[in-house]
């Protein structure tokens, strides 16, 4: 794995986290213009996995022990799904009461958001385990697969079979076909709204899942 080294996560880690998502929400690279009360998306993508699952969270560490890719991964879907109810409903009331402060780029990205939620809500899942990854640009390519055998791993530690996730991926890369190397199995592809908007190219919301028994270390 090169220079880089994998190990559990630790509460230190948190900021490191939440600054790689930062740097990374444009395929890699952070919004062109800042976003208000973006801290508190933030905390909805991260803080249940943080929190409530942190024994699912892996880091790597690069040679000076810094914080460059994550793997964060739920296994107690009622739990999760609870929480993230809860915490979108409290997003959401946040969005409203500051929407006449808001600044016109800040309204445009939640309008773009409130449209990818809608066509969240209501899918049905394709396993109990889900789990994200991501890394900072120079750090991609080399992580994967072991960021894989650890959400695998934390899976079968809890007798489940199947983990999916989801990736935001370019027009030639809705397909999946470049993940099937790494045993993941494309289940669908769908608009991401927020991306395609303020990239203006298409860009989709790819559903992959993978076999826990078919990733071993």
């Amino acid at each position: 794995m090169r220079d880089f080294v994998l190990r559990p996560y630790r509460p230190a880690d948190r900021a490191a986290i939440r600054d790689i998502q930062t740097q990374t929400v444009m395929l890699g690279r952070p919004l062109p213009q800042p976003v208000m009360d973006f801290e508190h998306q933030l905390d909805y993508y991260l803080d249940y996995y943080l929190d409530q699952e942190p024994e699912g969270v892996m880091v790597v560490v690069d040679t000076r022990g810094a914080v460059v890719a994550y793997a964060i991964c739920a296994v107690h879907a009622a739990r999760a799904a609870a929480w993230q109810r809860r915490e979108a409903l409290a997003l959401a009331w946040r969005w409203l009461r500051h929407w006449p402060r808001y600044d016109r780029f800040t309204r445009r990205y939640y309008r773009l958001r409130l449209r990818d939620s809608w066509h969240v809500i209501g899918e049905t899942k394709p396993a109990e385990a889900h789990c994200h990854f991501n890394a900072l640009p120079h750090a991609r390519g080399y992580l994967l697969k072991p960021l894989l055998q650890h959400v695998c791993a934390y899976a079968r530690a809890h007798e489940l079979r199947r983990v999916y996730g989801e990736l935001a991926v370019i027009d030639r890369r809705r397909d999946g076909r470049h993940l099937r190397p790494f045993g993941l199995q494309t289940l669908c592809s769908v608009p991401h709204y927020t991306l395609s908007g303020l990239l203006g190219q298409p860009v989709w919301r790819l559903t992959f899942l993978m076999h826990v028994d078919h990733i071993h270390p």
